[in-house]
């Protein structure tokens, strides 16, 4: 019988390497009181909604916001934030590689269904404790990264934090 040989990132993975995670995290928190143009990022872009209404145009959809919604862009989805005028948007977001995401949906003792990375962005509409924890979750990623360097081997805290915060997307996503 023939002897298989695999290559070494088949006998075993250290998951916390630069190569899958990002090297960098940013996540902060702002109000919005006039249209923010239509941009797009290299990387995963999470926002979450914490108060105001608006709407958001994610390549040529749009979705009227409310408290509560949290988004899962894809890198390179064109997306602006409109809102009535006068009005101020309270909103979180948090940008990361997408490695963190694939590694998320793809570990065994994360459990989730068969979703993949969105196209057009994942969406999820939280009740209002599900909002809270995901506020709290986004308000310490973004003091994690404030107060710590942002290589992944010095701060493995942010990656546990993406976990809980992935996971409450992929619970509450509704199906598009």
């Amino acid at each position: 019988m023939k002897k298989l040989k695999y290559s070494t990132p088949f006998y075993s993975r250290n998951y916390f390497s630069e190569n899958l995670l990002p090297a960098k995290v940013w996540a902060g928190r702002k109000s919005v009181q006039q249209q923010i143009p239509f941009t797009q990022h290299d990387d995963l872009e999470l926002l979450l909604i914490r108060k105001g209404e608006g709407l958001l145009t994610v390549n040529e959809r749009d979705y009227p916001l409310s408290r509560g919604m949290l988004f899962c862009f894809s890198p390179h989805h064109f997306h602006r934030l409109s809102l009535p005028k006068g009005h101020t948007l309270e909103v979180s977001e948090c940008h990361v590689n997408s490695g963190v995401y694939f590694y998320i949906t793809a570990c065994p003792y994360f459990i989730g269904d068969d979703r993949t990375v969105p196209y057009p962005p994942l969406l999820a509409v939280l009740d209002e404790a599900h909002t809270q924890k995901a506020e709290a979750l986004m308000d310490r990623v973004a003091d994690e990264c404030e107060k710590k360097s942002l290589l992944v081997a010095e701060n493995q805290s942010v990656f546990f934090l993406l976990l809980k915060l992935f996971g409450t997307l992929e619970k509450f996503a509704l199906s598009q």
